[in-house]
């Protein structure tokens, strides 16, 4: 017997919508933007299923089955409809609903199929909760979207976004711009938002910065610490160093923790990270220590 997991609000009610669920699903974590690397559940949690959001075609073929693991071939944003798709980088893994705001060697190479175009359907990500339903537990968001990030996140009520304890939301820093249209800088948009909403920083991961790109691990984990130790006294720094908008690629992972569940973490009650398989998809050290 399956689980129903009804897909459109207003086709709650229709036989035949809907994604099937094991029978024991009870926990769903949202990957938006999966590409080839979709998170996948840890093996100790057989009732968590992800749902994996990737609107390019060719990768949605591509991309690996695994019995917990639905993929939806759509683009999420803060908007219902269609909008077009720009294709980046290698297996289009750095596709934006915007267009490059700088010409990079990562986004420059035609022959690749850098600046091709689909027109993509586009799911809000207010409609992919209501459509989960209020028994389905939702414990983890990634989001990697190339900018769509905070549109799709700050889309929420606060209460629905509540519903969800962990995030992993991609970044921008320094005031540069990766993409067109959008905002997503971490201490601009991210902080002030995240905060009023009862959440915490706990860790930020480098992805790529521009220039200077070469930083081995050691190097990596001095460059996070300041963000994790104090990211408002990190971000009044940011703020008074980088007052114009460039563009450019500076990104990072910013790991949060809703304020609730830190205090529950730390009286020993509820679980100490989501329940993710790979270390990227939440760093391990302070959670399991």
């Amino acid at each position: 017997m399956l689980r129903a997991l009804l897909w459109l609000p207003a086709l709650s009610h229709a036989a035949g919508w809907g994604v099937d669920l094991p029978r024991n699903a009870s926990q769903v974590l949202l990957n938006l933007g999966c590409n080839l690397a979709p998170v996948l559940p840890d093996d100790a949690n057989d009732d968590a299923v992800v749902l994996c959001f990737e609107p390019i075609p060719s990768v949605v073929r591509r991309i690996p089955a695994h019995p917990r693991l639905r993929t939806i071939p759509a683009a999420v944003s803060s908007f219902d409809g269609v909008a077009t798709m720009h294709t980046y980088a290698k297996n289009a893994q750095s596709s934006s609903l915007g267009a490059r705001a700088k010409e990079m060697d990562w986004n420059d190479d035609p022959a690749r199929g850098d600046g091709d175009q689909f027109v993509v359907p586009v799911l809000s990500l207010r409609s992919i909760y209501a459509s989960l339903g209020p028994d389905i537990h939702v414990p983890y968001i990634k989001t990697d979207m190339q900018g769509a990030d905070y549109a799709a996140i700050s889309s929420l009520p606060v209460d629905v976004l509540r519903r969800t304890p962990f995030l992993l939301t991609e970044v921008w820093l320094e005031n540069v711009q990766s993409y067109v249209g959008f905002r997503n800088d971490f201490c601009r948009d991210w902080l002030p938002f995240m905060t009023a909403a009862g959440y915490s920083l706990q860790f930020m991961r480098l992805i790529y910065r521009e220039h200077d790109n070469d930083l081995d691990q050691t190097q990596r984990d001095a460059w996070s610490a300041p963000w994790a130790a104090d990211p408002h006294a990190r971000c009044a720094e940011d703020l008074a160093l980088y007052p114009t908008p460039t563009t450019g690629c500076h990104e990072a992972d910013a790991h949060w923790i809703r304020n609730d569940t830190l205090a529950d973490i730390a009286a020993f009650r509820g679980p100490k990270r989501p329940p993710v398989k790979e270390w990227t998809d939440w760093p391990m050290s302070w959670h399991n220590s």
